[in-house]
């Protein structure tokens, strides 16, 4: 059985040391087949236990006004 892990940017090489694997086309670190004592040196970068670590505000952006495109002005070329 697979599972995917959140394994941040920093942490790689510890993960890939304890047997994690890259997989490219998914741009994500899992695991494979490991017996339930081995999954415990996974549990850090379990991704229920990842998610409910964050504590960040989603990013909120500031409100735009809905203008009307400007109109190019007219020019009139020698009448007055």
């Amino acid at each position: 059985m697979r599972i995917n892990l959140i394994v941040p940017y920093s942490e790689r090489e510890l993960a890939k040391k304890k047997g994690a694997k890259w997989d490219p086309a998914r741009k994500t670190w899992y695991i494979e087949n490991l017996e339930e004592h081995n999954l415990r040196m996974f549990l850090q970068w379990a991704p229920e236990k990842r998610k409910a670590r964050t504590t960040s505000e989603p990013l909120k952006h500031p409100p735009f006004k809905v203008t009307q495109p400007r109109t190019p002005k007219k020019k009139n070329w020698g009448t007055k």
